[in-house]
């Protein structure tokens, strides 16, 4: 800044400046910044050497992105580029109570009454134990979104009758007994999430089968190959198998040995319509942690094979029981 002094002959009059004064002389002001300052002083270097467009919101990250169905009142934290422009939040289809800028001007806090959330009647529970929830935030520069867990079971109850009918509040309403079971006890926790590993297999039984089998079964021996989901029960959980193809045909799973955290896991897969080709035929299994690839040898049907497996499969002979000429 270049600051020049003089002195003034009257403040009430209309007098001109006075000489004399100091030579001016250049001076340094500094001044706070913030993210909303640089994003603008960026714009503004090198509004010439790209090409000028709307800066859209775009949300980085949600803090807690997971939180508990027993909570009244939560507060979210709301970081990204352009999500403090005249911002409105929903979770849900339910507008935030108050929307505040952070200090630093990178995001913002959004309160939500959860009350308001729950007011339906509601007796189910969700067997997975949670439920996600969309978080929007819509500004002048566009809209984005992120999925927010409420974990536990929130339910509403009509009141029971009493003598002189059911008891209204004073709006005509009926009011609702609400009950609640969280696996938290406090109402934005911090969750982490354990990752699921990629199923593996040790060992598989039979690794060669003949092509004109009517069903097969292979049973397949390794670790995590079972999953687990939250059964309604918020403490429990259920095992899960995992989905196995051979050849493109999927087969049905049963489980006979070991939990998801067991070091060894024994499942069977029963295969139908199996195709007639001979050769290497993929088996692939499937879980949440991911898959993983093996292969059976399919062979040629023998003589003797044929005759062990039911006659109309044998060879495209007709069921008539007789061995081919």
């Amino acid at each position: 800044m270049k600051l020049e002094t003089k002195w003034a002959g009257s403040w009430n009059g209309k007098s001109e400046f006075e000489t004399g004064s100091s030579p001016p002389r250049w001076i340094s002001i500094p001044l706070p910044v913030n993210r909303a300052d640089l994003d603008g002083l960026t714009k503004f270097l090198t509004r010439g050497t790209r090409r000028p467009g709307q800066a859209l919101t775009t949300i980085h990250f949600v803090e807690p992105n997971e939180i508990s169905a027993c909570a009244d009142e939560v507060t979210f934290l709301i970081y990204g580029t352009n999500v403090w422009r005249s911002a409105e939040v929903f979770l849900g289809g339910l507008q935030s109570q108050e929307v505040k800028v952070l200090p630093d001007m990178e995001g913002i806090s959004a309160k939500f009454n959860l009350d308001n959330f729950y007011k339906l009647q509601n007796e189910q529970q969700n067997p997975l134990g949670y439920e996600e929830v969309v978080l929007r935030i819509n500004t002048r520069n566009g809209k984005d979104w992120r999925p927010i867990r409420i974990s536990g079971h929130r339910n509403s109850y009509a009141e029971p009758s009493e003598k002189d009918g059911e008891k209204k509040l004073k709006d005509g309403e009926k009011k609702l007994l609400r009950t609640c079971t969280a696996p938290y006890s406090v109402p934005t926790p911090i969750v982490r999430h354990r990752l699921s590993p990629a199923p593996a297999i040790y060992a598989l039984a039979p690794l060669k089968i003949p092509s004109c089998a009517d069903t097969v079964r292979v049973v397949i021996a390794g670790r995590d190959i079972l999953s687990s989901v939250p059964e309604q029960s918020t403490t429990a959980t259920a095992r899960v198998p995992p989905e196995v193809f051979l050849g493109g045909v999927k087969g049905e799973v049963q489980i006979h040995g070991g939990d998801e955290t067991a070091p060894l896991q024994v499942i069977s897969a029963s295969f139908s319509s199996m195709p007639r080709a001979a050769g290497p035929l993929p088996l692939i299994m499937i879980n949440r942690g991911g898959f993983t690839t093996a292969y059976i040898d399919v062979s040629q049907c023998r003589l003797e094979e044929a005759n062990s497996f039911p006659p109309s499969r044998a060879a495209g002979h007709p069921a008539t029981g007789n061995k081919p000429d």
